[in-house]
């Protein structure tokens, strides 16, 4: 399966995460690639893990999640 525009020059959550090949095929992030992993439900990572709530702390999110909102944006308002 060949990579959507979310994962295109990106190593794809499947692969950090090592998922087996037969839980990737049953992985809603491996068959919507154009999405990043923490906006699509019901992922490998969200059965197997637990991980829903805890983007934060996995190694994807931390690597291509958006930056954390620290306030710097507000403080020139």
């Amino acid at each position: 399966m060949e990579s959507g525009a979310f994962w295109e020059g990106k190593t794809p959550c499947w692969d950090i995460m090592e998922c087996s090949p037969l839980l990737k095929e049953t992985c809603p992030a491996y068959l919507d690639q154009g999405c990043p992993c923490w906006d699509i439900l019901d992922t490998a990572c969200d059965r197997l893990l637990g991980t829903e709530s805890t983007c934060d702390v996995c190694a994807v999110y931390a690597l291509y999640g958006p930056p954390a909102n620290d306030g710097a944006a507000l403080a020139g308002s």
